[in-house]
């Protein structure tokens, strides 16, 4: 008997470790190629903006953490999706992903010492307290503004600046001129150049009406609520898949993308990334563990990676 205990204890760390391995290999892959489509669910876009019960909380990248093994850093697989030249000189633009630390910085500047780097913020007293972090470290190829993303291209006026990687990291969500953001970034972009964004959607619930019961509309509803819950309590526009490649593939030539369900993000977590998790979902945003409305609101989450050329 305890032998058959410990071969599905050893069996279920098995299938764990592979999992784990198949879906860093899928989200260190954009292989799918985005196109535009006539058809798109504006739902959540519009709730957003329209919703006057948002609160002020932001995401600072606490929720996408990426691990290959538990005792990766989550830091090696954002050097790696970088994918620069080791020995070139390269411009990278970070835009206001809340970050309150300079651990991506420093790591690219330790992989690739060439690189010159633009992080902007939304917050002054943030950007205040990096600008100061840089002086004192010598930190003279990192450069920090202060700045709303949808005003970035003010910071080069008519000048040629032009960056060969731009990366916008989980905070698309927050930006409320999506279209005229990214046409922004477009002007900003070298020759070659790539952009890589990554942020949490949703995956639309209401899309054929017409051909459902009225309990599982009722169903439906329900899961509705919990998005609504996440949009305002984040305070970030989880838009969709479709929404967002629409927007891009009008003002990129080329859009390549891949995504996973945010629920799969806690096969890529160590402890203590899964502990944080559980801590904001379920006591500072109120989400039950025994209500199923709510867990089927989260499996409609997901994180969806672009890589724009």
């Amino acid at each position: 008997m305890i032998t058959v205990i410990c071969i599905f204890f050893i069996l279920l760390i098995l299938t764990f470790i592979l999992y784990r391995f198949y879906l860093f290999q899928k989200i260190s892959n954009t292989n799918k190629i985005g196109k535009f489509k006539s058809q798109e669910n504006l739902l959540y876009d519009n709730y957003y903006l329209e919703s006057d019960k948002k609160k002020n909380n932001k995401l600072i990248c606490q929720l996408g953490i990426f691990r290959k093994y538990l005792g990766s850093s989550p830091l090696e697989y954002e050097i790696n999706n970088l994918d620069l030249e080791p020995n070139k000189l390269s411009k990278i633009l970070i835009i206001s992903n809340y970050d309150l630390n300079l651990e991506l910085p420093r790591k690219i500047i330790q992989t690739y010492p060439l690189v010159e780097i633009m992080i902007t913020h939304t917050n002054l007293l943030t950007a205040k307290n990096l600008q100061d972090i840089c002086k004192r470290e010598g930190l003279s190829n990192i450069t920090i503004a202060y700045i709303q993303p949808e005003d970035i291209l003010n910071l080069w006026g008519n000048s040629d600046y032009k960056f060969n990687r731009i990366l916008v990291r989980e905070c698309l969500g927050n930006i409320k001129d999506r279209e005229l953001f990214l046409g922004n970034l477009k002007k900003l972009l070298a020759v070659k150049g790539k952009i890589k964004i990554r942020t949490f959607t949703f995956e639309p619930i209401f899309e054929d009406l017409e051909h459902i019961s009225s309990r599982k509309n009722l169903e439906l509803f329900k899961i509705y609520n919990t998005q609504k819950k996440l949009i305002d309590y984040w305070n970030y526009n989880f838009s969709t898949t479709t929404s967002i490649i629409n927007d891009i593939s009008q003002r990129f030539e080329t859009v390549k993308f891949t995504e996973i369900k945010f629920l799969n993000l806690f096969f890529l977590y160590n402890f203590s990334d899964f502990k944080k998790v559980l801590h904001i979902y379920f006591r500072d945003m109120g989400l039950r563990l025994n209500n199923l409305d709510d867990w089927r609101g989260l499996q409609t989450l997901k994180i969806l990676f672009l890589d724009i050329s």
